[in-house]
């Protein structure tokens, strides 16, 4: 199912304080549209609830990080069927631009790890980082909610 902008704006009347930085402008709005995703089963963020130093990281950081990996409830195919997904995010690695971007870690930044190495990172074949741009931040949580609805 595809939300659209009004979808969005209800979304987020019924979204969870999510903190001091709930009015910042995306990663706030993103990290609450997807606490309770049905497809997300962690969200690795430094102000994410499922971090277990989060409360320390809202002490020590001034403003969120653009990168957050989510680690999905699906097979790594599913999650490459999301990847797909995306119509405003581009695929690829950060290559230092300011538009959104989704990686599958586990074939691009981190492909020359053995798997052992991987699973001590922490990346996941069903791990996905998002680079967050500076799109409207509606339009980003849509394409990613919509892209996590896609399978």
């Amino acid at each position: 199912m595809a939300y659209s902008v009004g979808d969005y704006n209800a979304l987020s009347a019924h979204a969870e304080p999510c903190g001091k930085h709930q009015g910042a402008a995306v990663q706030p709005s993103l990290l609450c549209s997807l606490q309770n995703h049905p497809r997300i089963k962690r969200i690795w963020h430094p102000f994410s609830e499922t971090n277990p130093t989060h409360e320390m990281a809202f002490h020590l950081l001034d403003d969120y990080t653009p990168l957050l990996y989510l680690e999905l409830d699906a097979t790594s195919e599913q999650t490459k069927e999301v990847i797909d997904s995306f119509e405003l995010a581009t695929q690829g690695v950060h290559l230092g631009t300011c538009h959104t971007m989704v990686t599958l870690c586990e074939e691009t930044t981190h492909g020359v790890l053995t798997p052992e190495e991987r699973t001590l990172a922490g990346i996941v074949p069903n791990g996905i980082r998002i680079s967050v741009g500076m799109e409207d931040p509606g339009a980003i949580v849509l394409d990613v909610i919509n892209a996590l609805n896609s399978i």
